[in-house]
């Protein structure tokens, strides 16, 4: 009688394998991935971890003319093992933008990417000149949590002002208008707030912001405006 003896885990091959260990990854979730018939939208992005943790870097790509978004916070920590969450924005110029688009957000870590697909259509139609005026629109929201903002708030109603100076206050007021549900704004800036060529700055839901635009009479302008608390850095 023949007795074979050995040990388990074979290959066939005379090699012998170990438990697997899965690589180092993590995966990104962003909702909702459509925005139809909105003119500013806003959502959130998950991140979950498996053996992978650092700073996540957010950007978008193959964003087409027109079209921005933007990320609070970003870069976002992620813990090894666990989850985190980002917001995002999505805003087209409708001067430019035509029809509906594809935003696909990026996230990098660990010389990782991952990446989902937001689709944007927006209705909305862009203002013409008004004078002497700078006319602005766009979309404004601010990050909620200040001044460590843990993630960007949905555009909703909130104050839209134009400023002279970029220290928020009384001196250097121009105007102020309350935006729609939805964050769209349309704010004309009188002729008396800066020089022709100046620099206005812009502010949403009365915080300090990094958008400054230049004033040009009869000018229009689009721009997404996201405030932001003291000492949170400018993108």
């Amino acid at each position: 009688m023949t007795i074979l003896s050995g040990c388990g885990g074979s290959t066939g091959n005379g090699a012998t394998t170990a438990n697997s260990v899965p690589a180092a990854s993590f995966t990104l979730a962003c909702t909702p991935s459509s925005f139809l018939g909105v003119r500013c939208g806003s959502g959130s992005c998950l991140l979950n971890s498996t053996g992978l943790w650092g700073d996540v870097q957010f950007s978008c790509a193959g964003t087409p003319a027109g079209v921005q978004c933007g990320f609070g916070p970003n870069p976002v920590f992620l813990p090894n093992g666990l989850t985190a969450r980002t917001g995002f924005t999505v805003s087209a110029d409708p001067a430019v933008a035509k029809g509906s688009a594809q935003v696909r957000i990026a996230a990098f870590l660990g010389g990782q990417q991952r990446t989902a697909d937001v689709t944007f259509a927006s209705p909305a139609v862009a203002p013409g000149p008004s004078g002497d005026t700078l006319t602005v629109y766009g979309c404004a929201g601010y990050a909620e949590g200040l001044p460590a903002a843990a993630s960007l708030r949905a555009f909703s109603s909130t104050f839209v002002g134009a400023w002279a100076n970029h220290n928020v206050g009384f001196n250097g007021f121009c105007r102020e208008i309350l935006a729609d549900s939805d964050g769209w704004f349309v704010l004309e800036v009188p002729w008396r707030c800066v020089p022709e060529g100046g620099d206005v700055y812009l502010t949403s839901g009365g915080v300090a912001t990094c958008t400054p635009v230049t004033f040009h009479r009869g000018g229009t302008v689009f721009a997404e405006v996201v405030g932001r608390g003291l000492g949170q850095t400018c993108p």
